[in-house]
């Protein structure tokens, strides 16, 4: 695999429908995990997860398949967008239900013979899910960081004013 992939494989689709499906699911969830993290952020995201699950397409995957299309992107987005109200220890009932509901399938579909679709990487389902949950709460961290230290320097210069004002 030339190095190149590892990053392009997620452009490419099998056919119009895949990609159709693909960009449908990626614009209801894409704008608020980008409003919510950032163009930059999310673009760093998605190439996480291209690298990420082109690795554990090597090493999980069916080495008879191909791996393509932007499903890994997809669900990073969809849990990226759950994790969006995450707040000070405490996880969205969102998260938790796409979790318990729609991941143990992926699992299940990618590592119990006979289940699951042919032609289907649970694989890059399963690595954006991976990657867009940890990224959600290390961005999430960062942002918090970032408005404790606004509220600081805030604070700072009001109990600097106060005391000229004195």
């Amino acid at each position: 695999m030339s190095i190149l992939r590892l990053f392009t494989h997620v452009v490419g689709h099998g056919d119009w429908g895949h990609l159709s499906g693909n960009m449908v699911n990626l614009l209801l969830a894409g704008p608020a995990a980008e409003r919510e993290f950032g163009s930059y952020n999310l673009l760093k995201v998605i190439l996480y997860v291209a690298v990420f699950s082109a690795f554990a397409h090597i090493a999980f995957g069916n080495a008879a398949s191909i791996q393509l299309g932007a499903s890994g992107v997809v669900f990073m987005c969809i849990l990226l967008s759950s994790l969006v109200q995450v707040r000070l220890n405490r996880i969205p009932v969102t998260f938790v239900l796409q979790v318990l509901l729609w991941v143990q399938k992926e699992i299940i579909d990618q590592f119990l013979p006979g289940s699951g679709s042919p032609g289907v990487s649970n694989i890059a389902h399963l690595s954006g899910a991976v990657v867009g949950t940890v990224m959600g709460f290390r961005l999430h961290g960062e942002r918090l960081r970032q408005r404790v230290k606004e509220m600081g320097i805030h604070w700072l210069k009001k109990t600097r004013e106060k005391s000229r004002d004195e």
